[in-house]
C-alpha cells in the first residue's frame, strides 16, 4: 500500500508524532501521543473546550483559517 500522509515527526511537541495529508492543501492531520501522557490531555481538554465554547470555537476558526 502506498503512503499517503507525510510525517513532519515531533514538530515542535517532545513526544508525539504528527502526520498530514495533503501538504499545502491539507486534508487530514494526525496526532499521536503515548496514552495518558501530559500533551495528550493538554490536547484532549482543549478539544474538550472548543466543543463546549461554540462562541470561542468559531472565534479559534476564524483565526486559525486568517493565519493560513
Amino acid at each position: 500500500m502506498a503512503r499517503t500522509a507525510t510525517s513532519r515527526g515531533e514538530n515542535g511537541i517532545a513526544g508525539r508524532r504528527y502526520d498530514i495529508k495533503g501538504n499545502d492543501n491539507r486534508t487530514h492531520h494526525v496526532h499521536v501521543f503515548t496514552a495518558g501522557s501530559e500533551q495528550a490531555i493538554r490536547h484532549l481538554a482543549f478539544r474538550d473546550y472548543l466543543r463546549k465554547h461554540h462562541g470561542v470555537a468559531q472565534q479559534y476558526a476564524e483565526t486559525a483559517e486568517a493565519c493560513r
